[in-house]
């Protein structure tokens, strides 16, 4: 099965709960001066919401995208403590991070919401980054979850919204650890998930970038995106610092 074309690998970082609001200015900053130049990947960073207005200030021209962790699925309404997506695009927003496995675990993120919000995120024109992945690691049971997941969170996606969405595979069981997945396991559940989607749209199902994320580092990201399916990586802890993530995004360019 030949992979879906992509002109650059995306390779993106969200920094969870883990900086403050001083600290997301400063890794911003750093980002911005470590990538200045740097080509042959499409880099998106995503900070807490309330570093969106810095985001929007330190990335303009820059060619970084950024977004945000999550949002809810109404435009606006009784939520007490939502964001909406016409909040997020009114800050220029590209990317928004949807169902994630701690959001699951954590906040009672269902497959249905992640559908909710999937939708609405098309809906504004932002790119859902759509997270799924299995609790324990088990190649059958793994993809029938994959499968379950990746079905629910695009029921009612169409064909032509397929090109927005961003499918990031991330093993529950690989999050924070010392070790990522290994690349011949994440190629395996990749080719699931595009077989997946291939036969739910057809060839159309070529079209999402999938990307790998869980406990990505400079040491095995070069492995990580040698197999064609892995088209990109969402990194963790080791983006906090600027440099370390520069070398990883250097790392897997240059393996392609």
């Amino acid at each position: 099965m030949t992979s879906a074309a992509s002109p650059q690998l995306l390779i993106g970082s969200s920094v969870k709960m883990h900086l403050t609001a001083g600290e997301v200015r400063a890794w911003l900053e750093g980002c911005r001066a470590a990538f200045a130049g740097a080509a042959g990947a499409d880099v998106f960073l995503l900070p807490p919401f309330v570093c969106l207005p810095m985001a929007a200030e330190l990335l303009r021209d820059t060619g970084i995208a950024y977004g945000t962790q999550n949002m809810h699925w109404e435009d606006r309404g009784a939520y007490t403590g939502e964001v909406s997506p016409v909040m997020l695009v009114e800050f220029g927003a590209t990317f928004v991070e949807i169902g994630h496995a701690e959001r699951r675990r954590h906040f009672g993120e269902t497959d249905a919401t992640v559908n909710l919000k999937v939708r609405a995120a098309l809906r504004h024109g932002l790119r859902p980054i759509l997270c799924i992945g299995e609790g324990e690691r088990d190649v059958a049971a793994a993809d029938a979850v994959l499968r379950e997941q990746l079905l629910r969170a695009l029921d009612a996606v169409a064909e032509a919204e397929l090109e927005g969405v961003v499918v990031a595979y991330e093993p529950v069981w690989a999050i924070g650890q010392a070790a990522a997945a290994e690349p011949a396991y994440v190629h395996d559940r990749h080719l699931a998930i595009r077989d997946e989607l291939r036969r739910t749209y057809g060839e159309v199902g070529g079209l999402p970038r999938l990307i790998y994320g869980g406990s990505v580092s400079p040491a095995n990201a070069r492995q990580l995106v040698t197999h064609p399916e892995v088209q990109g990586l969402f990194v963790g802890r080791a983006a906090l610092q600027p440099a370390s993530f520069l070398r990883i995004v250097e790392e897997a360019v240059a393996a392609r």
